[in-house]
């Protein structure tokens, strides 16, 4: 049986519940084998992500190192231009995460 891919709004709530202080969300692994690390700062870690201090909504997330280079939407957020395999994306709005992700069919999560 095939595991069903989940929208990054879920991954994140689902995700955050296995979060200790200093530990990092798992990498999300998407339904056509696309990954990349996504984090905010929920864990106590800072990271280049903002949270509305009135809603608690998360408004941008850190992104690191995709595993290829099939992610346009968050090109210009690149610390490092030259290997987007290579680098981190601070700061990239949720909407283009949610893009991305849903661009590659979601994220499976077991």
């Amino acid at each position: 049986m095939s595991k069903m891919p989940i929208s990054l709004e879920l991954w994140l709530d689902k995700t955050l519940n296995s979060l200790k202080i200093g530990s990092l969300r798992p990498r999300a692994e998407c339904k056509d084998g696309f990954s990349i690390s996504i984090q905010d700062g929920s864990n106590g870690f800072p990271h280049n992500s903002t949270i509305n201090p009135y809603t608690g909504e998360i408004e941008t997330l850190d992104l690191a190192y995709p595993s290829s280079d099939d992610c346009e939407e968050i090109w210009d957020y690149a610390y490092d231009k030259a290997i987007y395999t290579d680098s981190v994306y601070p700061f990239v709005p949720v909407d283009l995460v949610d893009r991305l992700i849903t661009r590659h069919g979601g994220i499976i999560y077991e």
